[in-house]
């Protein structure tokens, strides 16, 4: 009779260890040395720190890492189980960028460098292909499998989740990445068939290559405070999103058995009710976040905002001025508009000039509507309004002026 040897709780997180001192210590100066390279080997090591202690610790690889061809509708869910993930990882990303707003800007750029250093085939082949194999045969694989002395599933997942979000090694990183350790958790629980949640990986991590290419030199310096209005509103966005979530994840999760298990152990309908709740949480709190977070950054943005009458004639020669501080060089966007009123025949022309001297808006008179950008260094500045009516007669005209810092 051969004897099976039972998986070591242990075992789980002293190779959890190795393999957090393997990126410290070895890996993360080889990446430096080596940039994209350096990352393939480190997904070697990866692999071989799931694959090593199989043996070591007497376990049948067949069954730490099991793989089978898998069911079409089993495809389908996890594709449904990532895009609901997705969302909500991309919730702990804006919720991390909302108290660390400079330093999230600084891993998105320089990942973004570090991932589109190269051609496009071998940044997806070493940032998706090799994450997908590498990383789940010791996450999935080793530490998973020696984590199945738990009785309950949903500790399992809770605790391979949370140290998926460790193993990235940045706080910055460690919500968005722990809530897709808690998928790719879920689905090799459910399924126990390491192909799937490879699939998740390779997709997930395509994506976010592919993307990084697609905005390749379009990442600019921004300051913390608009950084951090622009969390909020997209807080709000992404909140209003995941109001799908809930329902993803049922289907997901409903598409991963085969149609027997579902008959078998139907959802009760205190799970409809639960995702109900929380759509409706999404949604409220989703709308409300979003209106006032795009309150404070049209705020923070706006140098600018005036609105007036003005009684125009044939005799009007006096024009108004408006001073403006520019305080850091950038784009701004002018948004003037001119109503003339009942008897009003004439035009007003707006001039912007610096303090040196220097033109940098003179708009023709004859416009009613003016919507522009002009790139502004820092300085004093005067908003010139001239009027030229021909009427001999006063009538009013309402002039609209809004002035906004164009966020890099």
């Amino acid at each position: 009779m051969e004897t099976v040897t039972k998986p070591k709780l242990y075992g789980a997180f002293a190779v959890f260890i190795a393999a957090i001192l393997l990126l410290v210590f070895v890996a993360a100066p080889i990446q430096e040395a080596l940039g994209l390279w350096g990352l393939f080997l480190t997904e070697v090591m990866l692999a071989a720190c799931g694959i090593i202690p199989v043996y070591i610790f007497g376990y049948k690889l067949r069954e730490v890492i099991p793989f089978r061809r898998p069911m079409l509708r089993q495809v389908f869910g996890v594709l449904l189980l990532w895009i609901g993930a997705l969302l909500v990882g991309y919730l702990g990303g804006f919720v991390t960028m909302l108290i660390f707003p400079s330093d999230m800007a600084e891993l998105s750029k320089t990942l973004g460098d570090f991932l589109t250093d190269g051609p496009i085939l071998p940044a997806l082949f070493v940032s998706a292909v090799m994450p997908a194999l590498c990383e789940e045969t010791l996450c999935r694989g080793f530490i998973q499998y020696s984590l199945g002395g738990l009785k309950r599933k949903w500790l399992v997942v809770l605790i391979v989740g949370v140290l998926f979000g460790i193993f990235h090694l940045s706080i910055l990183r460690f919500l968005p990445t722990m809530v897709l350790g808690f998928a790719l958790a879920y689905i090799m629980a459910e399924t126990q068939n390491i192909i799937l949640p490879m699939l998740l990986h390779f997709v997930n991590n395509a994506v976010s290559v592919s993307l990084s290419y697609a905005v390749s030199g379009a990442q600019n310096a921004v300051d913390a405070a608009t950084l951090s209005n622009a969390a909020v509103v997209g807080i709000g966005i992404i909140l209003f999103l995941c109001a799908v979530a809930p329902w993803l994840f049922i289907a997901g999760s409903r598409l991963l058995r085969t149609k027997e298990a579902n008959r078998e152990k139907p959802l009760k309908n205190k799970h409809y009710i639960a995702a109900a709740v929380i759509s409706a949480f999404c949604i409220i709190g989703g709308i409300a976040m979003s209106v006032v977070g795009a309150g404070t950054l049209l705020g923070d943005m706006q140098v600018l905002n005036v609105s007036y009458t003005e009684t125009v004639s044939s005799q009007t020669d006096e024009a108004d001025t408006y001073p403006i501080l520019i305080e850091t060089d950038g784009t701004y966007q002018f948004t003037i508009v001119v109503s003339p009123g009942s008897g009003a025949d004439g035009s007003t022309s707006f001039k912007l000039t610096r303090a040196d001297g220097t033109v940098y808006l003179d708009e023709a008179s004859d416009k009613t509507f003016i919507n522009t950008q002009v790139q502004l260094p820092a300085g004093d500045y005067e908003l010139t309004c001239t009027y030229d009516y021909q009427n001999a007669e006063p009538a009013d005209i309402g002039v609209s002026i809004v002035v906004l810092k164009v966020p890099a």
